[in-house]
C-alpha cells in the first residue's frame, strides 16, 4: 500500500490508505503500527512517521499532543520538533529517543524521566544525545554504567549514546569501562565510598592523576569528588598523588594484573609528618586502602618515608640507601 489504514475512536470503520493526518483543538493521540516505526519530528507535535511494514510506507501528521509506539522498537527523532504532552514507546524492547542533529547541551535524568523537548515520557529505553556535550544522571538506586563504547553503552538496562558526561545517583555507582573506550567525564554524586571506577578490562597502561579529594584524571576523562574505588587493569599503571597534601583518596585503588605503582614523587608531595606505606593492613599515606600495588614511589620533597611489610615474613633486598624490594613489591 502507499498510506496507512487509519481508526479513529469516533468513527465507524477504517480510512484507508491514508498519508497525512491533522489532529484537532483538544489534546489527540497518535499510536504507531506493530512494527518498527521512526518518528522524525519537524516542529511541535509534527512529524512523519515511517513503519518497517507493508512496504514502509510515510504519514505525515500534526496537532498531535500524544505519541504511543507500536508493538516493536520506535525511535523518536525530536531533533528538530517537541511533544507537548506524552510520548509512550509502547510495548518494544528498545524504544529510543534520539536528539542526533541537536545542537545544544542537553541534560537527561532517569530519576525523574524527565527529557527535553518532551511533556511526559513512558517505556522509553534509550536516548541519543545531540552534537555538544550531554549529560546523563542516573536514578537514585546503585547503578551499574557499562560505557561499551566511546560516550555509549548501558545503565540499568537502559542505553545511551553521544552522552559525554554521566553522573551517578544518590546510591553507590559502579563505572565499568570496555577495553579502550570512554567518555568525557564521569563521576559518583554520592558519598565516595559507595562509587567505584572499574577499568579492570583495560589492556593498556592507564595514569591515574589526582587532582582533588576522591578526584582524577584517566585516560583523558574527569571526575569530580565523589569518586572513590578505582580499579584498573593488566597494563602497568600508575597512581599518581598530587603535590597538594590536604588531598586523600578515602577509598582503594586497586591496581589489578600487571606491575602497577603508588607515585609520590612526581608531582613532589610534601607530607609534614612523612609518607607510610603499611602492607599489613593494605593502607598508605592519605590513601584508605591499596590493592595488587607492586611499587611505591616516596616523595624527595618529604623528610620521611617509610614502608612497612606484613606479618607475614618478608625477604627485604636493598640495591642502595633508599630503594629496594620488599617480597616482590
Amino acid at each position: 500500500t502507499d498510506g496507512f489504514d487509519i481508526a479513529e475512536a469516533s468513527v465507524s470503520g477504517n480510512f484507508t490508505n491514508m498519508n497525512v493526518i491533522i489532529g484537532g483543538s483538544a489534546s489527540d493521540t497518535l499510536s504507531g503500527v506493530n512494527g518498527d516505526n521512526t518518528w522524525t519530528y519537524s516542529a511541535a507535535d509534527t512529524g512523519i512517521v515511517q513503519t518497517s511494514l507493508g512496504g514502509s510506507p510515510a504519514l505525515a501528521f500534526s496537532s498531535f499532543e500524544n505519541v504511543t509506539g507500536g508493538g516493536q522498537n520506535d525511535t523518536f527523532d525530536i531533533s528538530n520538533g517537541s511533544v507537548s504532552g506524552t510520548l509512550n514507546g509502547g510495548a518494544g524492547t528498545n524504544d529510543v529517543i534520539s536528539y542526533a542533529t541537536r545542537a545544544s547541551s542537553l541534560s537527561f535524568d532517569l530519576e525523574t524521566f524527565l527529557f527535553p523537548s518532551v511533556g511526559t515520557a513512558a517505556n522509553v529505553e534509550g536516548v541519543v544525545g545531540g552534537t555538544l556535550s550531554d549529560g546523563l544522571t542516573g536514578a537514585n538506586d546503585s547503578n551499574v554504567w557499562n560505557v561499551t563504547a566511546n560516550n555509549a553503552g548501558n545503565v540499568d538496562g537502559f542505553t545511551f549514546s553521544s552522552i559525554e558526561v554521566l553522573i551517578g545517583g544518590t546510591a553507590d555507582d559502579t563505572f565499568v569501562f570496555a577495553d579502550g573506550v570512554t567518555v568525557t567525564q564521569f563521576q559518583g554524586a554520592s558519598t565516595p565510598s559507595l562509587n567505584t571506577a572499574d577499568f579492570g578490562a583495560w589492556t593498556t597502561d592507564l595514569t591515574v592523576l589526582q587532582t582533588a579529594s576522591n578526584t582524577f584524571d584517566i585516560a583523558g576523562m574527569t571526575t569530580n569528588s565523589n569518586n572513590g574505588n578505582v580499579s584498573t587493569g593488566a597494563g602497568n599503571d600508575s597512581f599518581i598523588m598530587s603535590s597538594n597534601a590536604s588531598f586523600v583518596f578515602s577509598c582503594t585503588l586497586n591496581g589489578g594484573a600487571g606491575i602497577d605503582n603508588l607515585d609520590y614523587d612526581t608531582n613532589s608531595r610534601v607530607e609534614l609528618s612523612g609518607i607510610t606505606v603499611d602492607l599489613e593492613n593494605g593502607l598508605s599515606t592519605d590513601v584508605a586502602g591499596i590493592l595488587n600495588i607492586e611499587e611505591f614511589i616516596g616523595s624527595t620533597a618529604t623528610t620521611t618515608n617509610e614502608i612497612q611489610g606484613s606479618n607475614a615474613g618478608s625477604t627485604w633486598v636493598l640495591t642502595n640507601d633508599t630503594d629496594g624490594t620488599l617480597g616482590g613489591a
